[in-house]
């Protein structure tokens, strides 16, 4: 490279080489998938961890998603429905971008593959400590109650999401029982 020292030129090919390798969530972020920030971009990644498994997500899967909702799950699979966009991604691919999976936080696998609804006041729990709880023992939590959902945490004052549980006859537990499934780190929170 012209005007350029060996070092320097070394330098900016790591740097190339480097820029590949960002997380997951920052690739998300970078796509530019309306209504998909950074905090969305980050809870897609912790859920689906590769590439792969976010392009051939659904609208029913992303909208149960928590924090994703029905608005930044529609806005995804439109995005993903233009060839070209779902093309870019398959480019990038093949010219050796691979976004890294974020750091698993999982502890157990206590709830591994189950979704997970938390509805209602918890008495000893805020809302974020039991989706930390949910995802650190493998479960996925969702914002809304649907025929894929596992079971419902239910606090005091549930409402609406407890009815459409009962009325799906998915399993509903107390903030206690839930607590006694995954009590080896509920310490811990």
């Amino acid at each position: 490279m012209e005007r350029f020292g060996d070092k320097s030129a070394r330098n900016l090919l790591t740097a190339i080489e480097e820029s590949k390798k960002q997380g997951l969530a920052r690739f998300i972020f970078a796509l530019g998938v309306r209504h998909i920030g950074e905090t969305a971009a980050g809870r897609l990644a912790e859920h689906f961890r590769s590439v792969e498994a976010m392009l051939s997500a659904d609208l029913e899967h992303l909208s149960v998603l928590y924090g994703i909702g029905p608005e930044l799950a529609q806005a995804w699979v439109e995005h993903f429905a233009v060839p070209e966009n779902r093309g870019l991604v398959e480019l990038l691919l093949e010219r050796g971008v691979a976004p890294e999976a974020p750091k698993s936080t999982v502890i157990s696998a206590t709830l591994a593959g189950k979704a997970v609804v938390v509805t209602g006041t918890l008495k000893t729990l805020s809302r974020d400590e039991a989706h930390a709880l949910i995802v650190a023992h493998g479960g996925r939590v969702g914002s809304s109650v649907s025929k894929k959902t596992d079971f419902l945490v239910a606090g005091e004052a549930a409402g609406s999401k407890l009815a459409k549980a009962e009325e799906l006859a998915i399993t509903v537990v107390s903030e206690e029982e839930f607590l006694e499934m995954v009590k080896s780190v509920a310490a811990a929170f």
